[in-house]
């Protein structure tokens, strides 16, 4: 299903007594009713509310074709050319799609949506250029607006030009409005570019600010984790806290389906491989045995081992329920290392360094029998 639904009372039109019904129709999601209770007329409110109908029911062709007509009856909405753009876009014509932005944008010079939608849609077509060119006339023709310093943080980003990115990510939030839902969606972007170009302590602020502002984007929380521990500097208590919300969400079940069964709390480089760390949210004498499990992947992403802390039901009665093992390939491997379930992270970390440096030797072995 098309995500966008429109609201009827935010078309600044002032309609007639059919296009009134037409549009209490459409707020009720009604659509079918709305096409049934058409009246075959020539009013541009009337074919607005059909046309935004069709593109509900996700007939394209229709909506593209009476969005058409009703700009040609005299319809002054610039959303009309969005939303033919938009249906050429689910019909695999992109050049279609951008020529209508185009014509919108010369229509109506002044809608910043309908630029940065152009804009947009250069980038899905991969016309690069074309597209920063027009982010870049946003931002000079209006200055005080976010969208262009967005549009831009956002390629830049996905190229991995995490400096460019962060430039533009901080004039985007200097112009966007808290309340603007555009708001969470920049922080929380460019804490994620700050994380990746490794500067904890600008990322840790902006998570912070996210966090404060949406309590319950407990994903937000597991990244500000992995910043906290990434930074090196002592946020055990803070980690503790966000590790108490987390755990306390899974028991009201309103977490993320991707964080049911456990978490991200760290990622690093250690020689030529990445590590991804994740601690299980269930009580591991009730499952595989595992709490925590280190990832470690080579260069082109493919696990080539992983470190993990097992329950033992015989050191826990000795008050250390959790061994560290590996396993590599098929063999299994069990250190000299034991921890609790509050265990620091810095010593998993650490651990996992020195098995993969061999500095740390296994006190046992295992390779299942063939």
């Amino acid at each position: 299903m098309k995500k966008i639904i429109i609201s009827a009372f935010s078309i600044l039109f002032c309609l007639n007594v059919n296009a009134q019904s037409l549009s209490e129709l459409f707020d009720n999601k009604e659509y079918k009713k709305v096409i049934e209770n058409y009246k075959n007329t020539t009013d541009s409110k009337e074919l607005f509310y059909l046309a935004l109908s069709y593109y509900q029911l996700e007939n394209d062709k229709l909506n593209i074709s009476t969005m058409k007509q009703s700009i040609a009856n005299g319809n002054t909405n610039p959303k009309c050319y969005h939303y033919i753009s938009n249906s050429f876009t689910y019909l695999n014509q992109a050049d279609s799609s951008i020529k209508y932005l185009k014509i919108g944008s010369q229509a109506y010079p002044t809608d910043i949506e309908t630029w940065d939608l152009l804009a947009s849609a250069h980038l899905k077509n991969n016309s690069i250029d074309e597209a920063i060119s027009i982010y870049k006339k946003i931002n000079t023709d209006f200055p005080s607006v976010h969208n262009g310093y967005m549009g831009l943080a956002n390629y830049y980003a996905e190229m991995k030009s995490y400096s460019e990115a962060i430039n533009n990510f901080d004039i985007a939030l200097q112009n966007c409005p808290k309340d603007n839902s555009d708001y969470l969606t920049l922080l929380f972007n460019a804490g994620l570019c700050t994380q990746l170009n490794k500067n904890y302590d600008k990322s840790e602020k902006l998570f912070n600010e996210y966090v404060e502002l949406d309590k319950t984007d407990f994903h937000a929380k597991a990244k500000l984790i992995q910043v906290c521990q990434a930074s090196g500097k002592d946020y055990n208590d803070k980690i503790k806290t966000l590790k108490q919300e987390i755990y306390q969400a899974s028991k009201d079940n309103s977490l993320p389906e991707n964080m049911q069964k456990m978490f991200c709390f760290v990622q690093f480089n250690y020689q030529n491989y990445k590590i991804e760390a994740y601690e299980y949210l269930i009580d591991p004498s009730e499952n595989l045995k595992i709490k925590h499990k280190l990832f470690i992947m080579n260069s082109e992403g493919k696990d080539v081992m992983t470190v993990q802390t097992e329950y033992n039901s015989l050191s826990a009665k000795d008050g250390v329920p959790l061994l560290l093992c590996s396993k590599d390939n098929n063999t299994h491997s069990t250190y000299p290392l034991g921890y609790t379930f509050d265990v620091n992270y810095n010593s998993l970390i650490e651990a996992t360094k020195n098995i993969i440096s061999k500095k740390l030797k296994p006190t046992a072995t295992s390779t299942p029998v063939k």
